[in-house]
């Protein structure tokens, strides 16, 4: 597994997840419930449970997101920063 420092990593807003996602060329590929997969065109694939937009991710949930992709597909480190970019752009 790659070793990530996550002291930068900040709680975000289902939407802010979701726009990240976007961001790194996933799609919504379906829902089921307040379930929704988003899919990467590599394969890569991320469920995002949410009952509102603004439901909020804590800094260990989105750890555990990223560490999960890094152990399926080996390739979480643009996921990670682009979630960190979100963050500095809003300060």
């Amino acid at each position: 597994m790659t070793k990530i420092d996550y002291s930068e990593l900040r709680s975000l807003t289902a939407r802010e997840l979701i726009n990240a996602l976007v961001k790194d060329d996933f799609s919504l590929d379906r829902q089921s419930g307040s379930h929704r997969q988003y899919r990467h065109l590599d394969g890569r694939r991320v469920t995002v449970s949410l009952h509102h937009a603004s439901d909020v991710f804590r800094p260990k949930t989105l750890k555990s997101m990223i560490e999960k992709l890094d152990r399926i597909y080996k390739i979480n480190k643009p996921l990670f920063f682009l979630i960190i970019s979100i963050k500095d752009d809003e300060e």
